[in-house]
């Protein structure tokens, strides 16, 4: 029997298991997603807040999954996004985690893993359920009292850069709290 200490949380932890089952990808199907830092430590922030929306905005070209609306939380990051090519959800995210953390961690001049094991994933249903996910995102930043409007958060959809790139996304708005 495995002591607390033999356990890679993650790994062998056993809910991470049971996480898994069920899950499968649907083409052309909404999705939210959630990638959290390793220890949950803050360090999404300033350039490391950058580095992740440079990949997250290659995400169309790269593995075929088109961004809605994300923010980028000081130790998560929110996606919501369509998964249009062959690539699994799964296939997705290990893509994007792998490559952002590697230049995150040459960024910060650190190793090792970069991102949690896992992520969380939701499909979405109907587009009632998107709208009120696109909210709960950009009001992420306003809920954790790191600002007073969803706008005025710089690592989110709701910046004009992305404003213009995304897909559909603008045509919900946000409702505030």
């Amino acid at each position: 029997m495995a002591s607390n200490l033999d356990i890679q949380f993650g790994v062998d932890t056993p809910g991470t298991r049971s996480l898994r089952v069920g899950r499968w990808s649907e083409q052309n199907a909404c999705y939210h997603l959630i990638a959290n830092v390793k220890d949950k430590l803050p360090l999404l922030t300033g350039p490391v807040a950058d580095l992740v929306i440079k990949h997250l905005s290659r995400l169309p070209e790269v593995c075929d999954f088109h961004l809605l609306a994300f923010v980028v939380m000081p130790d998560h990051v929110h996606l919501l996004g369509t998964l249009q090519g062959t690539l699994s959800i799964s296939e997705v995210m290990g893509r994007w985690k792998k490559h952002s953390g590697r230049e995150i961690n040459r960024y910060l001049e650190r190793t090792g893993p970069f991102w949690q094991a896992g992520y969380y994933d939701r499909r979405i249903r109907n587009e009632g359920e998107l709208g009120e996910l696109v909210n709960y995102v950009h009001l992420n930043p306003v809920t954790s009292e790191l600002v007073d409007r969803p706008e005025d958060w710089k690592h989110s959809s709701l910046q004009g850069e992305y404003r213009t790139r995304l897909t559909g996304w603008w045509k919900l708005g946000y409702r505030s709290q």
